[in-house]
């Protein structure tokens, strides 16, 4: 019988239209009400079998970890230990695009593609739900990015609610040369309690009904509105000035987001911002949280 020998995936990265927290539960760990939409602004996952042992992780992104603290290593590790199937020798190469430390969720976006890959690499035939229960012990925002699309998120990140979106627009992502600690920035949300919270009923409806606009007005993350910071309304304002309907903090931060109504909007502003003091992305709305784009047998 034939076996895979390789495969390759494309992992989206997502924007928050809302984030909420609702709480905190006994173990720490944070309740949350998400508006969460995949953008195809991606990482490459190649996942190749290889002689000898162990997993070996390769990287663009020279900083990240290549042992058992990336997110990769523990979402294969986990696979490997709900199958029963063994640890197998892999080879694996994550091409980044996606910035760090940003709130674009690239490190549970490539841990999703990593599951995603080696299911269909050793003919598992986990569904959906068991990859997010796999991914849920790996990071948060795993599952969410092995569902993708557009969906509403709450709880710590596993419970997901597709929304059938009818939205068309562009999006511009500006991401500031430094990032943002994920959790320096709960512990600073988390003496303030006067703040901007979102409707994510009403973005939802927005959302359904195809009004973009609606949807822009309804952006609202509480950790922009609750700890403002000067390098955030610097790049929204410039959104703002530049043609977009609205901007908004992205996760944590530190990316901001903008959405412009059509294409050309969003390629002019990026024709004219991507010679500022931080980098400049054009995204897309994307359906899917992974695509398997190449995979090779081996006879």
């Amino acid at each position: 019988m034939d076996k895979m020998n390789e495969v390759t995936m494309l992992a989206f990265a997502k924007i928050n239209l809302c984030l909420d927290i609702t709480g905190i539960r006994d173990d720490g760990y944070h309740t949350l009400d998400m508006v969460n939409q995949s953008v195809d602004l991606c990482d490459r996952v190649e996942i190749r079998r290889m002689h000898g042992t162990g997993i070996r992780i390769k990287t663009t992104a020279w900083f990240l970890p290549k042992n058992e603290k990336n997110t990769v290593h523990k979402a294969v590790t986990a696979f490997f230990d709900y199958t029963g199937i063994g640890k197998q020798p892999l080879d694996i190469f994550v091409r980044k695009k996606i910035p760090t430390q940003a709130g674009l969720g690239g490190g549970s976006a490539d841990a999703a593609a990593a599951l995603v890959g080696v299911n269909a690499m050793f003919d598992a035939g986990l569904t959906t739900k068991q990859l997010c229960d796999i991914g849920e012990k790996v990071g948060a925002d795993v599952p969410f990015c092995i569902v993708g699309g557009t969906a509403r998120v709450r709880g710590i990140g596993e419970d997901i609610a597709p929304i059938k979106s009818n939205c068309d627009y562009s999006v511009v992502i500006a991401m500031p040369h430094i990032g943002r600690s994920t959790r320096e920035a709960f512990k600073a949300i988390d003496s303030k309690t006067d703040y901007e919270r979102p409707d994510a009923d009403s973005m939802v409806e927005c959302l359904e009904a195809g009004d973009v606009s609606g949807v822009a007005v309804k952006l609202c993350n509480v950790f922009h509105t609750a700890n403002r910071d000067e390098i955030s309304d610097r790049l929204i304002a410039t959104m703002l000035d530049n043609g977009a309907l609205n901007a908004s903090l992205s996760g944590s931060g530190a990316a901001v987001f903008g959405i412009f109504k059509t294409h050309l909007e969003a390629q002019k502003f990026y024709r004219i911002g991507r010679h500022g003091d931080y980098r400049l992305y054009l995204a897309r709305p994307e359906t899917r949280g992974v695509q398997i784009i190449n995979s090779r047998l081996e006879q």
